[in-house]
């Protein structure tokens, strides 16, 4: 399975979307900085192991629900080195925290 790479503005993030899952995957620097590596995977395929290698500790990234705000009902976010991992639900999903959280594993596992 694979996802698709979007670049954010400024290289300041990277968004994955998978066409058939209702939640993306939206990784950015700790410190909030941009990061042209992000620019190599902008419009790309990115499989779990590309995302790996941006997160070699996924399999034990300790989840923080993020309160419901204007932009997410449904986010949980995680720190792994130098990158922070957000795991948002779609807008109108029904997805709990939880979900997308195993719904990540579950992607990450296939590698």
């Amino acid at each position: 399975m694979v996802g698709i790479a979007t670049a954010l503005t400024g290289f300041a993030g990277l968004e994955v979307r998978r066409s058939e899952e209702d939640w993306v995957i939206l990784i950015r620097r700790a410190d909030f900085t941009a990061d042209p590596v992000f620019a190599t995977f902008h419009g790309k395929e990115l499989n779990a192991q590309d995302i790996a290698r941006l997160l070699p500790h996924w399999a034990s990234l300790q989840w923080a629900q993020v309160p419901a705000n204007m932009l997410s009902t449904s986010e949980s976010c995680a720190q792994d080195g130098q990158y922070q991992v957000s795991l948002r639900a779609a807008p109108g999903s029904s997805k709990l925290h939880i979900e997308a959280i195993d719904a990540f594993r579950r992607f990450m596992a296939q590698r």
